[in-house]
C-alpha cells in the first residue's frame, strides 16, 4: 500500500528547482502545456501527489552534466497502464508518430496527423468499460486506432472488433459514397497474450479461408503481445523492437540503455519521467489501477460458490486495496450482512473509496 514516506516531495522540489535554474518550463507549466500543443493535450488540473504501481525508480531527466547529487530519483509510472500510455503519446506527438511508423512499417515518416479523440472521459477510472484509445487520421486519410491493454478478458476480441467497426462506420460522412471509405487500422498492444499462435506481431485481414485472397484492404488489425517479444523473427523492425522493450522494461537500467541506443527512446524516457512528476497523472493512473484490481476481485467473487461467500471475499479484497483496516467490529458486522447489504457495501466502497460512516446492517 502507499504511505507518506513513498512520496519523495523533496525530489519533486529539487526537480522543480533544477528546471528553473536551467531556464526550462517548470513542472506546473508542463501540466497545462504550451498554447502550441494545447489543442490535442488533455487539460488536467493539479491534485494530491500519489505514485502508481508498479513504481520503478528512474534517474533525473536532466543531462548527465547537469545532474545534481542532491536530486532525489523519481518513480516512473507504468506505461502499460492505459491512461499513462494515452497521456504519454498525446503530450508527445513525435513519439506517437514514431510508434505508428514502426507498427505499420511505413517507409516514410508521418508528416502530419490529426488526433480525433484527445479528451479523457471524466469518470473513466471507475468504469473499466471505458477504452482509452487514441484515434488519429493520417495525411493519406487513413484512420488509425491504437490502444494498450494490461489485462485480457473473454470479451477483449469482441470489444476490439466492435470499436474497429464503429470507427469504420463513423469515417463515412453524410452523402459520401462507399468507395470513399478510408482504410481503418486498429493497433492493440497487450501486456498478456490472447492468441493461440505464438507471435509477437500478428497482422489480420479479412481473407478467404482457402486461397487467402484478401476481401478488403480497408480492414487491418495489428496485435502486439509484449510477452512474445522474444519470438519476433530476425527481420523484425528495429524501432518496433525498441518500443516493445520500452513498454515491457522492468528496471530503469533497461530504459536508460534504450535511451543510449536511439534519440526517440531518449525522448520517450524523458517524457515518461516528466509525466511521472505530474501529480494529476499519478492520481489518474493510481485510480485506474485500483479500479482494475477491484474489478478483478469482483469477477472472482461472481464465480465463487455461494454469492455471499464471494461478496465477503470481494469486500475484504477491496478494503485491502484501498488501505481500509477491517477490525474485529467490522468483521463481525460483515458476517451479519445479507447478500443485498453486501452488494450495497461493495458499490459504496467502489464509489466512495472509504468505509461508509453510516453503513449499518439491518
Amino acid at each position: 500500500m502507499f504511505a507518506a514516506k513513498d512520496v519523495p516531495l523533496l525530489g519533486l522540489l529539487a526537480q522543480e528547482m533544477a528546471f528553473h535554474q536551467q531556464g526550462w518550463p517548470s513542472v506546473s507549466a508542463q501540466i497545462t502545456g504550451s498554447p502550441a500543443n494545447s489543442s490535442c493535450r488533455p487539460r488536467i488540473s493539479a491534485a494530491t501527489p500519489l505514485f502508481t504501481q508498479p513504481a520503478r525508480t528512474a534517474t533525473d531527466v536532466l543531462p548527465n552534466r547537469q545532474r545534481k547529487s542532491s536530486v532525489v530519483p523519481i518513480k516512473y509510472l507504468d506505461p502499460t497502464i492505459d491512461i499513462v500510455f494515452k497521456l504519454l503519446l498525446l503530450r508527445n506527438q513525435d513519439l506517437l508518430r514514431d510508434m505508428l511508423k514502426a507498427v505499420l512499417d511505413l517507409r516514410i515518416p508521418i508528416s502530419t496527423l490529426e488526433i480525433l479523440n484527445p479528451e479523457i472521459p471524466k469518470d473513466f477510472p471507475e468504469d473499466k468499460a471505458v477504452v482509452l484509445d487514441i484515434r488519429v487520421r493520417l495525411q493519406d486519410n487513413r484512420q488509425i486506432d491504437i490502444e494498450m491493454q494490461s489485462s485480457v478478458r473473454p470479451s477483449t476480441r469482441g470489444r476490439f472488433l466492435y470499436y474497429w467497426a464503429k470507427g469504420f462506420a463513423d469515417s463515412l460522412g453524410e452523402g459520401e459514397d462507399y468507395d470513399e471509405l478510408p482504410p481503418c487500422v486498429s493497433v492493440l498492444w497487450l501486456k498478456k497474450t490472447i492468441l493461440r499462435n505464438p507471435r509477437f506481431h500478428s497482422i489480420f485481414h479479412l481473407a478467404e479461408e482457402h486461397s487467402h485472397e484478401v476481401f478488403a484492404h480497408e480492414i487491418e488489425f495489428h496485435v502486439l503481445e509484449l510477452p512474445n517479444l522474444y519470438l519476433a523473427d530476425a527481420s523484425r523492425q528495429v524501432n518496433l523492437d525498441r518500443w516493445a522493450r520500452f513498454l515491457r522494461a522492468e528496471s530503469p537500467d533497461e530504459i536508460d540503455q534504450l535511451a543510449q541506443e536511439d534519440s526517440i527512446m531518449t525522448s520517450a524516457r524523458n517524457a515518461l519521467a516528466e509525466l511521472s512528476m505530474d501529480p494529476e497523472a499519478r492520481r489518474l493512473a493510481q485510480e485506474r489501477e485500483t479500479a482494475g484490481q477491484m474489478h478483478k476481485y469482483l469477477l472472482k467473487a461472481s464465480y465463487k460458490d455461494g454469492r455471499k461467500e464471494g461478496l465477503l471475499v470481494a469486500v475484504r479484497a477491496i478494503c485491502s486495496i484501498l488501505g481500509i483496516g477491517v477490525d474485529a467490529e467490522k468483521s463481525d458486522q460483515l458476517t451479519h450482512l445479507s447478500v443485498a447489504e453486501l452488494e450495497q457495501l461493495v458499490a459504496r466502497l467502489e464509489s466512495e473509496r472509504k468505509w461508509p460512516d453510516d453503513f449499518r446492517s439491518t
